[in-house]
């Protein structure tokens, strides 16, 4: 689970860099919840994926998620910071970092209440 993880917060750094160089790609939004998302599956069903079948309650599931909505709530102050943003400065990367080490996930976090 580690390695997707990492591969998730690779995404991410990538999609906010270019965000800051004004050419976002919103689609990769996504990628910042997949922690939340592999953690509750593998709590609900101990495994990674529910599989195509179990999809859509499980997204019905997902969107109730305390956890989920606390995400949604950094995300959207995430993107109105960049939106108002002129391009990429020091400054910037510097807010940005705070906020995320201000708001990193942990175990308390990921885990299941």
């Amino acid at each position: 689970m580690e390695a997707t993880i990492a591969q998730d917060v690779c995404i991410c750094v990538d999609a906010a860099l270019q965000a800051l160089c004004n050419k976002p790609k919103t689609s990769l939004i996504e990628y910042a919840f997949e922690p939340f998302r592999l953690s509750i599956c593998y709590q609900k069903t101990g495994y990674l994926d529910v599989g195509s079948d179990g999809e859509e309650e499980f997204e019905q599931l997902l969107i109730k998620d305390h956890r989920i909505l606390s995400e949604f709530k950094y995300q959207d102050e995430d993107l109105l910071f960049i939106q108002k943003s002129d391009g990429v400065s020091l400054d910037d990367i510097k807010k940005l970092k705070y906020r995320a080490e201000h708001n990193s996930w942990s175990l308390e976090r990921l885990s299941v209440s």
